[in-house]
């Protein structure tokens, strides 16, 4: 009987091993407003008078980044008017080269900067990956906050011509060359992932579904049909990632041929998963829970594991760091299985905000870049995508 009663009481206190200070709506209500303020200041005036969106209110990365741009309209676009964010869109187009390679980020000067990294010292020889695929997803989260999709109609050559720009192999998956490593999606920027890559794929795969959608609604439906085949195409050669005895995706096919971490989070987000593999990404993340998370902000690589090939040290930045940036999809994933799991974790997150700040990555008590825009508002697109 007592050896009874001790198992119940340890088992309580291992699911309920603190007291949250907050309710799960205030935590939400809190980083609410302070996605707001993070956002208002990160703002930077372009040499032309534009409004620039910055990643940090700490004016470390002091330019427009079209992915870091694009993570705060979807997870605070009350910070940013519509004619703020078709600005910073038109400012960041003008900087597409002639062969379709679409800017990482272009400076408060103007200058377009194609490789991740100090200018003149960039990563690799080639641009991220990812740049083309989230100037379509921009396009097409401000059309669907417009109403209409006029902006992309305006830009649909060089939109296009983007999304052909990346190296792609015979299955139409984004590839790199692995004797030319360089950027693959940006938030792994030092990584050099080779072969095919999941994450820049699955932004591919939106992205081809985007231009599909908005076609057809043009009435151009020869058009649509194409982005619509080629988004199938790409879904089926998705699952070559997929490792069937661990439940996960893998990042890449050669060099960093490991569990990703946040792809796969990201591959049930997106809806590329489908729900048996969401299941069992979610159980995954389930149980390996402490080693993935620290106060809410997710590691990207496997428990103990690090990238295989890179420029960043072990226990830094992308090869090792917590980040908030993918929590969104973590929560979506693991709130269709556990959600006292997923609730009980934003309020950790947001405890971790009240006490340090809001930082770009943290580990143990090292945290760096203040005031990091994706950190505070793409948890809230997570939330968000599963209501109120």
């Amino acid at each position: 009987m007592w050896r009874f009663l001790f198992f119940l009481i340890a088992f309580f206190l291992a699911r309920c091993d603190y007291a949250p200070a907050m309710t799960f709506e205030e935590a939400k209500l809190w980083l609410e407003g302070e996605a707001l303020r993070v956002a208002k200041g990160s703002i930077l005036s372009a040499h032309d008078g534009t409004i620039l969106y910055t990643p940090d209110g700490s004016a470390h990365y002091r330019a427009l980044w079209t992915r870091d741009f694009y993570y705060l309209l979807e997870g605070c676009p009350q910070a940013v008017s519509l004619e703020e964010a078709e600005a910073c869109f038109r400012y960041l187009i003008r900087g597409q080269r002639e062969d379709g390679a679409m800017p990482d980020r272009v400076q408060a000067d103007g200058l377009a900067v194609y490789l991740p990294g100090p200018v003149g010292q960039g990563i690799g020889n080639l641009p991220a990956m990812d740049n083309p695929a989230f100037m379509v997803k921009l396009v097409y989260l401000i059309g669907t906050i417009q109403g209409n999709w006029s902006l992309y109609e305006e830009f649909r050559e060089g939109l296009q011509k983007g999304l052909d720009f990346p190296k792609k192999n015979p299955e139409g998956l984004l590839w790199i060359d692995p004797q030319n490593p360089h950027s693959p999606y940006g938030f792994t920027d030092t990584i050099f992932k080779t072969g095919a890559l999941l994450f820049s794929s699955i932004l591919q795969w939106e992205s081809y579904r985007a231009v599909a959608e908005m076609e057809s609604d043009a009435g151009h439906l020869g058009r649509s049909k194409d982005y619509s085949k080629r988004a199938d195409r790409i879904r089926a050669a998705l699952q070559v990632f997929w490792n069937e005895a661990e439940g996960m995706f893998h990042a890449a096919t050669q060099d960093c041929n490991q569990i990703d971490i946040w792809g796969s989070a990201y591959a049930v987000y997106s809806g590329l998963a489908n729900e048996e593999q969401a299941q069992r990404i979610a159980a995954y993340l389930r149980a390996h829970h402490a080693a993935l998370m620290q106060k809410g902000q997710l590691r990207h690589c496997a428990p103990g594991e690090y990238w295989q090939r890179g420029l960043t040290p072990k226990d830094q930045y992308q090869n090792g760091g917590h980040w908030a940036t993918p929590f969104g999809w973590w929560f979506v994933t693991v709130h269709a299985i556990d959600p006292e799991l997923a609730r009980r974790t934003f309020i950790e997150l947001v405890e971790d905000f009240q006490e340090r700040g809001i930082h770009e990555w943290v580990l143990g008590n090292r945290f760096a870049v203040p005031d990091y825009v994706a950190s505070a508002c793409q948890p809230l697109a997570g939330l968000d995508r599963l209501g109120p």
